[in-house]
């Protein structure tokens, strides 16, 4: 609720709120947007600092859940004991790096693991497939998490409409925060 006691948020708290989902987007490009509508709003610099640390506490949360669900699938299950040589293993560990980064929104360190995964000898194509299956797998994910929240969530419906912006689009500051 804001303060007046609606059932509303404010631009304000919309702001806030997309600013923690940036961090676990891992989108900078959004931070950066947000951080200057906020700015525009005129939200503390410690209830903005507030709202990226939840978001990425949030993310923390997250990738925990990620290591139980990776424990449960595979810890404890025979293996077979055929493995990758030592080159092929450590580069395509590079190559999954890669990826997860990729899934991850996170441009700067993907491109770093490319840069070692071309120098561990992976070629063009091999780097081509590796962003493509993570932006299959990203895309994916966005669709089988919205699932997952429409089914448990009694009264929200899937066709829930996308804010572009926590402004209102004839906002003075809602240019600043484009999605395009």
């Amino acid at each position: 609720m804001n303060k007046d006691g609606e059932n509303h948020l404010t631009n304000e708290q919309k702001s806030l709120i997309a600013m923690g989902a940036a961090m676990g987007a891992g989108c900078r490009t959004c931070a950066d947007k947000l951080y200057g509508v906020s700015v525009s709003l005129g939200i503390p610099e410690h209830e903005m600092f507030e709202a990226f640390q939840a978001g990425l506490d949030a993310k923390e949360q997250a990738v925990g859940t990620m290591k139980a669900k990776a424990s449960g699938l595979v810890c404890g299950k025979k293996r077979d004991d055929a493995s990758l040589t030592s080159n092929n293993k450590e580069m395509l560990l590079l190559l999954v790096r890669t990826a997860s980064l990729i899934a991850a929104n996170s441009a700067p360190d993907a491109l770093l693991e490319m840069e070692k995964a071309q120098r561990g000898g992976a070629t063009p194509d091999q780097l081509r497939a590796c962003v493509s299956l993570a932006k299959m797998v990203r895309k994916n994910a966005e669709t089988f998490s919205d699932h997952e929240i429409f089914d448990k969530i009694e009264g929200l419906k899937p066709d829930v409409e996308e804010m572009c912006c926590p402004l209102p689009a004839g906002s003075k500051s809602a240019p600043t925060c484009s999605c395009g």
